[in-house]
């Protein structure tokens, strides 16, 4: 049942920008396409453009205010669209005058239905390191991961336990250290200023009955391969 809840727990809602016809200012937001998953993030909304100026009228109601446009949200449809080609040409189509968007934005409610203890509580002191925190077979332990290995994607192991709820915004994934994550390629990405990491993947998570995907800090991956590429 918990497992079930978690898969239903992603917040779906519309999102609808209008521009008169003589404007020509942006959409007001910046997109990550991950060309693993076929499906296109949020990765800024600037201050002073249109989602802005939209979110900024929906913070005033109460009802609402869940529903601003944020970093890390899906965009599943645009007008109608939900092919990612298709999708990315009406966002840039400078003759388009409204958006009307289907979002889902990953919850960290299906993260805490599947790991109940995955989540560091703030203020309590570090809990111990995962007993399957695991060296390779041969005794060595995971060694650092090169960018090149990042952007080209594939298995890699949580070094640290990390937390999300301290990022400030939805989309993250907890880890626990010892787990293994599958990284999609050419999804790296710099950290905002308030985020606590300079880099950032887009990864997926499977463990007995249950998928998640999120946004993950480059820097707590290892690999679990070595220098020659030998397992």
């Amino acid at each position: 049942m918990a497992s079930d809840q978690a898969a239903s727990s992603n917040f779906r809602f519309q999102y609808v920008l209008r521009r008169s016809p003589i404007e020509s200012r942006s959409w007001g937001f910046t997109l990550l396409v991950g060309k693993g998953v076929g499906a296109c993030y949020v990765k800024e909304v600037r201050l002073g453009g249109l989602a802005a100026g939209k979110n900024g009228k929906l913070m005033d109601v109460d009802e609402l205010k869940s529903q601003q446009l944020e970093c890390g949200d899906i965009l599943r449809v645009v007008n109608g669209r939900s092919d990612v080609d298709a999708l990315l040409g009406e966002l840039r189509d400078a003759a388009r005058e409204v958006l009307h968007i289907a979002v889902e934005r990953p919850s960290l409610l299906s993260w805490e239905a599947s790991h109940e203890n995955a989540l560091q509580p703030p203020g309590e002191p570090p809990r111990p390191a995962a007993a399957t925190a695991s060296a390779r077979e041969d005794g060595e332990p995971p060694r650092e991961v090169a960018s090149a290995e990042l952007d080209a994607g594939g298995e890699f192991e949580v070094w640290e336990d990390y937390d999300p709820t301290f990022e400030g915004e939805h989309g993250y994934m907890a880890l626990r250290r010892g787990q293994c994550v599958q990284v999609y390629a050419s999804t790296r990405q710099a950290g905002e200023p308030k985020n606590r990491f300079p880099e950032y993947v887009y990864a997926s998570l499977q463990e007995v009955g249950t998928q998640e995907d999120g946004w993950i800090p480059a820097q707590l991956l290892r690999s679990r391969r070595g220098p020659g590429g030998i397992p």
